[in-house]
């Protein structure tokens, strides 16, 4: 899809589902990660699925939100701040419901790392969306209705979740997510 029908897609609608975005190669090592960590560094939920493995704040992830800097301001049209990722391990009968996301996660990307047999479906404004390893859905987080409301089927899935706020929009007192760490490491790798 050309980016200029990607763009049109995501102001309209408030998301876009792109195929095979992320290399199969940089999937796999992630999606590897995320279930690693079950086992290495066992983390379980946040505030909104406590007994779900979940994983934020490390080197992988911030990395990660790095890597799509570039992708995500060519696809949405818009110059942004990062502000913060994470990664969950859904297992079976998980249920993550339908809301919207706090000012930090003004615009989004999901990006499916992989999972057994069946995957976990992303619901967004009322569609549901089958993602395969490397796809992703860039939305509009504050304001698109989204979650993963059917019980999921299979034994595991892995999702990694990254967040950004529009440079010219009304949320950027929530760059970095307003962490001093986070802007001192961007700014390290040299980006301001």
């Amino acid at each position: 899809m050309e980016t200029a029908l990607i763009r049109e897609e995501f102001e309209d609608l408030g998301y876009v589902l792109l195929e095979n975005f992320i290399p199969k190669e940089l999937v796999q090592v992630v999606c590897n990660y995320t279930r690693f960590t079950r086992r290495d560094r066992p983390k379980y939920g946040n505030v909104t699925m406590p007994e779900t493995h979940f994983g934020s704040e490390d080197c992988l992830i911030e990395s990660m939100l790095h890597y799509m800097i570039p992708h995500m301001e060519e696809l949405t049209g818009r110059k942004l701040y990062p502000t913060h990722g994470f990664f969950r391990v859904y297992k079976g009968k998980d249920v993550l419901h339908t809301h919207k996301d706090r000012p930090a996660a003004e615009i989004s990307v999901t990006i499916c790392l992989g999972y057994d047999e069946n995957p976990s479906m992303f619901y967004a404004n009322g569609k549901y969306f089958k993602m395969n390893p490397g796809d992703i859905v860039i939305y509009k987080g504050c304001e698109v209705d989204h979650g993963r409301p059917i019980p999921f089927e299979g034994f595991w899935h892995s999702q990694m979740f990254l967040h950004y706020v529009d440079r010219n929009g009304k949320y950027t007192s929530w760059k970095y997510d307003k962490e001093t760490y986070r802007y001192d490491m961007f700014r390290e790798i040299g980006y301001e």
